[in-house]
């Protein structure tokens, strides 16, 4: 049986009295859109942190979306503007003739460990190792 999980919220918080003076100042007890946006946000932030998912993560993107315009100075409901970005067909073709299909392999710069190197006496030099090497391919 899962535990039931509750929320909690802290009135004696900053952010929580906050919202309530704007609450109390508003003559239709409705909160604004801003603090509305970032009631969510913590709602949202509260759930993620239980281990809950959201299930409309645009709901929670939007607000945050705002939030980071403000933190930059933007306006709050800034449009994203979408930027054309325009690639000419000789720059296509000048890549890919950079980019050889097929690497080259040299054998002669492969080195192959050898399976018995442990039994061999430690005096012999990596000189006649390679050598040996060479001489197996």
């Amino acid at each position: 049986m899962l535990a039931k999980k509750t929320l909690e919220i802290n009135p004696h918080h900053s952010v929580m009295k906050e919202m309530l003076a704007k609450l109390k100042e508003s003559s239709d007890e409705k909160l604004d859109e801003p603090t509305e946006d970032m009631a969510r946000l913590m709602f949202h932030m509260a759930l993620l942190n239980s281990g809950f998912s959201i299930e409309d993560p645009s709901a929670f993107t939007g607000p945050l979306q705002k939030l980071i315009n403000v933190g930059f100075g933007l306006d709050r409901e800034a449009p994203i503007e979408e930027i054309e970005v325009e690639i000419e067909e000789e720059e296509k073709k000048d890549e890919s003739a950079s980019k050889p299909d097929d690497e080259e392999i040299n054998v002669d710069d492969l080195q192959v460990e050898d399976e018995n190197k442990e039994s061999e006496p430690a005096g012999e030099s990596e000189s006649s190792e390679t050598s040996e090497t060479k001489e197996e391919l």
